[in-house]
């Protein structure tokens, strides 16, 4: 009788012990508070301001202020502008020429200047209509308006993404803050200007002598 009790309790004992974890398991766990997960903390790159560049020549432009702009002097009498961007960050350069030309297409400019056109695709920036070419080291954007050639010249090295977005920036950022006059106008101007005076001053004599 007292072997029967004895495996009842223990019948009992086990079957109570099964449930409770049975419903032990069934609770969600929880996280202890002293216990915190560690979670990917994505850093993103804030963009570089852009610094903004105005010729006096009459155009304007932004680029990455990280970006060192260099004003090389003038190779001849006929250019207003001859910049080159590099930075220390990353090899490679853009180089800016605006300069007067006697040519009177960008085709006629490539052909006397041995510049493939076939590939090249048509743009354009500040209302201005150009052609870009794009090869494995160099990205050329060439324009020309009223007798003067716009040039954009990218050596792409071994970064081409980071100088094809300064080269996107100086595009897309291109602005006149006056109309660029043609030199050669200017100087025409300037002697049409002094004959007329002389003449003033011819009648003058001759009224005088009256």
């Amino acid at each position: 009788m007292k072997k029967m009790l004895v495996i009842l309790a223990l019948s009992v004992s086990c079957a109570v012990f099964a449930v409770v974890f049975i419903q032990s398991q069934k609770q969600p766990k929880t996280i202890s508070p002293l216990v915190s997960e560690e979670k990917d903390v994505e850093v993103t790159e804030k963009p570089i301001p852009l610094a903004k560049y105005e010729s006096e020549s009459g155009f304007s432009f932004e680029y990455p202020g990280d970006v060192v702009l260099d004003n090389l002097t003038l190779p001849n009498e006929e250019s207003y502008a001859n910049i080159k961007l590099t930075t220390k960050n990353s090899m490679g350069s853009t180089e800016i020429s605006v300069t007067d030309t006697r040519e009177k297409s960008i085709q006629s400019y490539a052909k006397n200047n041995q510049i493939n056109l076939d590939e090249a695709s048509p743009i354009s920036f500040a209302e201005i209509k150009g052609q870009q070419i794009s090869t494995k080291n160099q990205l050329i954007t060439i324009a020309l308006d009223q007798g003067i050639l716009f040039k954009i010249t990218t050596d792409l090295d071994q970064n081409p993404k980071y100088w094809t977005g300064i080269h996107s920036d100086i595009l897309s950022t291109f602005k006149f803050t006056e109309t660029v006059q043609p030199k050669s106008t200017t100087n025409t101007t300037q002697t049409e200007d002094i004959n007329q005076s002389d003449e003033v001053e011819f009648t003058e004599e001759e009224d005088l002598s009256e």
